[in-house]
């Protein structure tokens, strides 16, 4: 995602957000297909806490 800042910002959105959080579908599609979030409709939430802490702390 190094090359990836607008994906990253998405994911870091979702990383901080308690509720699931609404992102474009091509965000979602991308994010989805590395593993990273869940989808509940248009909405993203990561897909395991231990993503959520591990990246809280990686992506600063």
């Amino acid at each position: 995602m190094g090359s990836c800042p607008k994906l990253a910002q998405a994911f870091k959105i979702a990383l901080n957000s308690p509720k699931p959080v609404e992102l474009n579908s091509i965000q979602i599609y991308k994010l989805h297909s590395m593993g990273l979030v869940q989808t509940l409709d248009n909405c993203v939430i990561p897909s395991c806490n231990l993503y959520r802490e591990y990246f809280q702390r990686v992506l600063v």
